[in-house]
């Protein structure tokens, strides 16, 4: 099982969550720390009260720190924290290799990083996927490397249109469009400004 697989599970409330949760690191033979221990009491605390009742109780696992969360997409707003993350990995990753990251690099940066930050990590990093195209819950990760650079997109996996897509390139430009039909492969694409309709994003918005 992947230690990023996101896993949900309807579990009686007997032992107690806090137990549950420490049962389930053991599927990535994680020895419980400090922090972890008092993860467990806090949770058989609220399991003891009733305020989790015999509900069904949604893990995220990611590198053994589990996190009780509600099963909702990222917002646009975390898929452009996603965006901007992965630019920088790219380009600390280009300094390192000598040369711009294949997918499979990008990502193990990606959750290497999320590891080490542990608790103090994003909290949308909670919703990463990294054996689904769907890498961040509700948004679809399309990246392709070259040897002078690359090009991604992140859009949004919702059927209905028009769907939201953030795309940028080695330049270092996020550009934001909205797609009604098909959404252009990376590998179709030069550049992030050749993506149909692609207008440079800034905080207040796609700037016209």
């Amino acid at each position: 099982m992947s230690i990023a697989t996101i896993t949900r599970t309807i579990l009686p409330v007997t032992e107690g969550l806090g137990i549950e949760w420490s049962n389930s690191l053991r599927l990535w033979d994680s020895k419980p720390c400090e922090a972890c221990m008092k993860r467990e009491a806090f949770l058989n605390r609220l399991s003891r009260r009733g305020f989790m009742g015999s509900a069904v109780v949604v893990f995220i696992a990611l590198k053994g720190t589990i996190l009780l969360a509600a099963d909702e997409d990222a917002t646009a707003h975390q898929a452009l924290s996603l965006v901007r993350t992965l630019v920088t990995d790219a380009h600390l990753l280009q300094g390192d290799l000598g040369r711009w990251p294949t997918k499979l690099e990008i990502l193990k940066m990606l959750q290497d990083d999320a590891q080490k930050l542990g608790s103090k990590a994003p909290p949308w990093t909670a919703m990463l996927d990294f054996e689904s195209e769907e890498l961040l819950r509700g948004w679809k990760f399309d990246y392709q490397s070259r040897t002078d650079g690359f090009v991604f997109t992140v859009s949004r996996k919702n059927a209905a249109a028009p769907r939201e897509v953030f795309i940028t390139d080695e330049i270092g430009v996020i550009y934001h469009a909205t797609v009604s039909g098909p959404i252009p492969k990376a590998k179709e694409l030069k550049t992030a400004k050749e993506f149909p309709g692609a207008v440079p994003f800034n905080e207040d918005g796609p700037a016209v």
